[in-house]
């Protein structure tokens, strides 16, 4: 979708409405994709797959800091500040 000439331009000249252009169906039906040969292909799926993951996974990391970010403030909100080194 992202292409300069295969992706947007070629949905978007089937666009219609007011402010905010509709794309029926049969219009996305019509449009051209490139195939890039099996091996290709698999190769970007397998990297998409990856990608997810690391996503995943990131995403667990930043929720358990910000968990953990959250405690830290409460104690020391709390007048605790026996987790903190204070020159």
């Amino acid at each position: 979708m992202g292409h300069p000439t295969l992706g947007r331009p070629q949905i978007v000249r089937f666009a219609f409405g007011s402010s905010v252009p509709e794309i029926a169906a049969a219009d996305v039906a019509t449009l051209a994709v490139p195939r890039l040969g099996k091996k290709m292909e698999n190769k970007i799926a397998d990297l998409m797959e990856s990608s997810s993951v690391a996503r995943d996974k990131a995403d667990e990391l930043e929720q358990k800091i910000a968990h953990e970010a959250e405690l830290l403030i409460d104690q020391f909100i709390a007048g605790d500040t026996t987790s903190f080194v204070i020159p």
